[in-house]
């Protein structure tokens, strides 16, 4: 049974913030891994609209976690996005995050 359970506990982080979660309008994935606790800015159900400042990092059940990653397609077809800033902490920026934004 202990061998069964210590691989099953091994993913516990992950699940953890298996679903985006919202913080200040921009919804984000939370990631551990590796002690270290990143956000990734992914989609908003309801798209993005108007000016957006990503931050440097973001606090979540009182966890800080930095901002390093805008996901694949984030922000895509937001017609209605005027501006976006973005941190230097974002490091990557996924494929197709601002199409069919004007």
């Amino acid at each position: 049974k202990k061998l069964f359970l210590l691989p099953l506990l091994a993913f516990l982080p992950l699940l953890a913030h298996a679903d985006p979660v919202e913080i200040n309008g921009i919804y984000y994935n939370l990631i551990t891994k590796s002690g270290a606790n990143v956000a990734e800015v992914t989609s908003n159900p309801s798209k993005y609209s108007g000016d957006i400042v990503i931050p440097s990092s973001v606090e979540y059940n009182g966890t800080q976690y930095s901002v390093i990653k805008i996901c694949d397609s984030a922000f895509y077809d937001c017609g209605s996005l005027t501006s976006i800033t973005i941190p230097n902490s974002v490091t990557s920026i996924g494929s197709s995050a601002f199409s069919g934004c004007i």
